[in-house]
């Protein structure tokens, strides 16, 4: 086998979407992120970018929700659950259909990093939380 037919074999990199980062105050570069095995497209949680275009996602846990808290006159502590629930059931339906392609494999481990492969390649993590 030559070395331009083992390039020919070589899976194109993952396209994998950083959905809604701004609302866990990650700061989204200005240009997408490459490597040899994956880019990374940072799409704001507005964005009308479907999951099922890309061949992977990350969502940062929260994403939907927002929880504040208050305190009353008497000093005791009230907690305030609000979420996007029109916008979590389309982004739940859009996962449903990336998933059920059969085109990704994905888990999550120890809350700390996202492993995405494609059958016939071996798991690799592509990104880590504990890298960023």
């Amino acid at each position: 086998m030559t070395l331009a037919e083992a390039r020919q074999e070589e899976p194109l990199p993952l396209q994998v979407l950083v959905y809604g980062a701004e609302k866990k105050g990650v700061i989204a570069p200005g240009r997408e992120l490459t490597s040899r095995n994956y880019t990374l497209h940072f799409e704001p949680f507005d964005t009308a970018r479907r999951f099922d275009e890309f061949d992977g996602v990350i969502v940062f846990q929260g994403t939907f929700e927002r929880v504040t808290h208050s305190t009353t006159w008497m000093g005791e502590g009230l907690d305030r659950h609000e979420y996007e629930k029109d916008e979590l059931d389309k982004r739940i339906r859009e996962f449903k259909l990336l998933y059920d392609g059969g085109d990704l494999r994905a888990s999550s481990y120890a809350s700390r990093s996202l492993t995405v492969t494609r059958p016939g390649i071996s798991a690799q993590p592509i990104w880590s939380s504990t890298s960023c």
